[in-house]
C-alpha cells in the first residue's frame, strides 16, 4: 500500500514540474510579442551615429572614411525614413541625392570646411522632423496610440537640427521646438488637439525648411509647397 501511495505522490510531482515547466515555455515564447504598440515604430537614430563618424573621420583628414559614413548614412536614411507620402517621398530623394554629392566632393577632398556637412547634416534632420510631424497627423485619426512616439520623435529630430544650427535658423528652430515641447509637456492633452498642433508646427517649419534648403543650394522638388 505505501509503495502504491509513493508512486502515486511521485507522478503527481513529475507532473507538477512537467507543467511548470510547460508554463515557463509558454511565457518565454510569448514575450517577445509583448511590446508596446507606440513603440513598433519608433525609428532608430542610426544616421545620428552614421553622421557623428562622418564628421569625425572628416576632422582626421580621412576623408575616404568620412565619405563612407556618409553613403552608410543614405542607406539608414532610406531605411528609416519616415516619408508618409509622394511629396514627401520626393523631397526625401532630393535630400538624398544632396547627401550623394556630398560625399563625392568629401571623398575627392573638396569640401573646405565643417559647416558643409553640418549644414546638409542638420537639414536631414530637419526633413525627418517634418516628416514626423506630418505623420503623427496620420496616426491622429488611424492610430492615436502610436501618435505620441511619433511627435515626440519630430521633437529628437527637430533638436538634433537646431543643435548644428547658428543664427536666425537655429532661432527659429528653437521657437518650433519649443511649441513642441509644451505640447509634450501636457498630460490632458487629446488626439486630435496633438494632431492639430502637429499641424501647426508643419506650417511653422516650411519657410524655415525652404530657407535653409536655399542657403544649401537644395533645389526645391518639382510642386513642392515649401
Amino acid at each position: 500500500m505505501k509503495k502504491i501511495l509513493f508512486i502515486a505522490s511521485l507522478m503527481l510531482v513529475l507532473a507538477a514540474c512537467k507543467n511548470e515547466k510547460n508554463k515557463e515555455a509558454i511565457t518565454e515564447e510569448e514575450e517577445p510579442e509583448m511590446v508596446e504598440e507606440d513603440e513598433v515604430d519608433v525609428v532608430p537614430n542610426s544616421t545620428d551615429l552614421d553622421f557623428d563618424a562622418a564628421m569625425a573621420a572628416y576632422r582626421k583628414k580621412d576623408f575616404e572614411k568620412a565619405s563612407h559614413y556618409i553613403t552608410t548614412a543614405i542607406d539608414d536614411l532610406k531605411k528609416d525614413g519616415a516619408a508618409v507620402d509622394a511629396k514627401s517621398r520626393k523631397e526625401l530623394e532630393t535630400t538624398i541625392a544632396s547627401l550623394q554629392s556630398l560625399a563625392e566632393k568629401v571623398k575627392a577632398g573638396e569640401v573646405t570646411g565643417e559647416e558643409e556637412l553640418e549644414g546638409l547634416f542638420a537639414h536631414v534632420d530637419m526633413m525627418t522632423s517634418h516628416d514626423y510631424l506630418l505623420l503623427t497627423q496620420v496616426y491622429a485619426v488611424d492610430a492615436p496610440e502610436k501618435m505620441q512616439s511619433a511627435f515626440r520623435k519630430a521633437g529628437e529630430r527637430m533638436e538634433r537640427a537646431t543643435q548644428k544650427l547658428d543664427g536666425e535658423a537655429k532661432t527659429e528652430g528653437e521657437k518650433i521646438l519649443g511649441a513642441i515641447k509644451t505640447d509634450l509637456g501636457k498630460t490632458d492633452i487629446k488626439a486630435n488637439e496633438i494632431g492639430n498642433a502637429a499641424g501647426k508646427r508643419v506650417e511653422e517649419m516650411a519657410g524655415w525648411i525652404k530657407m535653409h534648403a536655399e542657403k544649401l543650394g537644395i533645389k526645391e522638388p518639382e510642386h513642392s509647397d515649401f
